[in-house]
């Protein structure tokens, strides 16, 4: 059975941003959307992504405080899974790697996603290889008059009896941009 995580673009941007922001420290948040089961198929749809903001951010970690769990509250669409980054610091320095926190949580939420986010700061561009399980690309910010450029990796994980990595897409009009 094949499996797929769509990224829809305001979602990308949130998550993008939410790394870009907390560069050192890892960022989280919850994905909310769509899950659509087929005969020989699964697709997670990501309709929106919300950083979780309630945290007491540390050099080298954050913690989510009491009422941070947006997971909670369901408008529109259901909880289907979580995002964070590895920051620049610490063991996976830009890597998209499931350490064992992220697997067990993965075992825990059986049907849901997990979206692993890697940026980090790079001196050049180089050509990207294609790979249907990763979202990758570069990007410029010009804060100060400072212009640094960031390679960004986005990798998708799921649970069903075993931990796999799902492929990964986003519109083309991301893929143009990044």
């Amino acid at each position: 059975m094949g499996a797929r995580i769509h990224i829809q673009e305001l979602p990308f941007e949130e998550i993008v941003r939410s790394a870009y922001e907390t560069l050192k420290v890892e960022c989280q948040g919850v994905l909310f959307g769509e899950r659509v089961e087929k005969k020989d198929s699964l697709l997670w749809v990501v309709e929106s992504a919300h950083p979780i903001q309630l945290t007491k951010r540390y050099p080298t970690q954050n913690i989510p405080q009491n009422g941070s769990g947006r997971s909670d509250l369901t408008l529109l669409n259901e909880n289907i899974g979580d995002y964070h980054s590895h920051p620049t610091r610490g063991i996976d320095v830009g890597l998209i790697r499931l350490g064992k926190l992220d697997r067990k949580n993965l075992e825990d939420d059986n049907q849901k996603i997990m979206l692993l986010v890697a940026l980090r700061e790079v001196n050049r561009t180089r050509k990207l290889i294609y790979n249907p399980y990763l979202i990758s690309g570069y990007f410029s910010s010009d804060i100060e008059g400072e212009n640094k450029t960031y390679r960004l990796l986005i990798g998708g994980y799921y649970h069903n009896g075993k931990i796999r990595r799902a492929e990964i897409s986003v519109p083309r009009k991301i893929l143009r941009i990044i």
